[in-house]
């Protein structure tokens, strides 16, 4: 998680999601309850439905941080993220929130986080995990090797 130019938070997460039942599984909704609560948490829209249409995802205001729409599974969230019995994806989920990070949380802390993926029924599949917290500034120069923002990859195992 990071810090937006509009004061708000950035979050990438890398996640794989497997389905280990013998039904296809719709994702209809997946949510990443943190230690603070952000009314205006929400995943980054699917920029072919923006207006003109756009083949990446990117974080406002600036768009300075893009990635291809391959790499993303935000569009996988509702009615076309059906997965298939044995079937898995993986990728990054990209959100945003209008509350800033608190200030009581350092660079480079590990936080505890939970995310759920709910299918059509209401039935959640939950996978604890711990997110990074970049307070650096995405505008200056950094020297030196670059931290990575993620620290490793979520499996969530629908059975």
């Amino acid at each position: 998680m990071f810090g937006l130019e509009s004061g708000g938070s950035g979050y990438m997460l890398s996640v794989a999601i497997h389905n280990d039942s013998n039904r296809p599984i719709r994702l209809h909704e997946v949510r990443l309850e943190m230690l603070w609560h952000d009314t205006a948490f929400r995943w980054l829209d699917d920029p072919r439905r923006a207006s003109p249409r756009k083949y990446t995802y990117s974080f406002p205001p600036s768009e300075s941080l893009e990635f291809e729409r391959d790499v993303v599974l935000n569009h996988y969230i509702g009615g076309a993220g059906q997965l298939n019995p044995g079937a898995s994806i993986e990728g990054l989920l990209l959100g945003i929130g209008e509350s800033p990070i608190p200030d009581e949380y350092r660079d480079r802390q590990l936080l505890p986080t939970r995310l759920l993926v709910l299918d059509r029924r209401g039935r959640q599949y939950a996978s604890h995990l711990k997110l990074y917290v970049s307070r650096r500034s995405r505008n200056r120069v950094e020297k030196g090797p670059r931290q990575p923002l993620l620290s490793g990859a979520i499996k969530i195992t629908i059975d």
